[in-house]
């Protein structure tokens, strides 16, 4: 579906603002990169 999506190291897919790799990311409810 070309979009795009992170699993913390439980397998889990993360929602909110992360931190990745020291740059901040945002991600809908649905799991989906904002």
């Amino acid at each position: 579906n070309g979009k795009w999506y992170y699993l913390n190291s439980n397998g889990a897919m993360v929602t909110g603002s992360q931190t990745i790799d020291g740059k901040v990311y945002n991600f809908a409810s649905s799991g989906e990169w904002i």
